[in-house]
């Protein structure tokens, strides 16, 4: 009895989750501006991820 009431909750709670992502839209694909970083007022700009083959390993 137990586990059936714990999949009926966690599975209200999962359908909730994916109907709040849905509704946020899609995600921006913009870079987000540098970040300052300590009292020195230096940027901190990320780097593109690596490319990688349809494989997986490195292009």
């Amino acid at each position: 009895m137990i586990v059936m009431v714990g999949f009926y909750f966690g599975g209200k709670t999962a359908e909730k989750v994916v109907e709040k992502k849905h509704a946020a839209g899609p995600a921006p694909t913009a870079a987000p501006p540098p970040e300052t970083t300590g009292d020195h007022g230096a940027t901190v700009t990320s780097l593109p991820a690596p490319a990688t083959a349809a494989d997986g390993g490195p292009a």
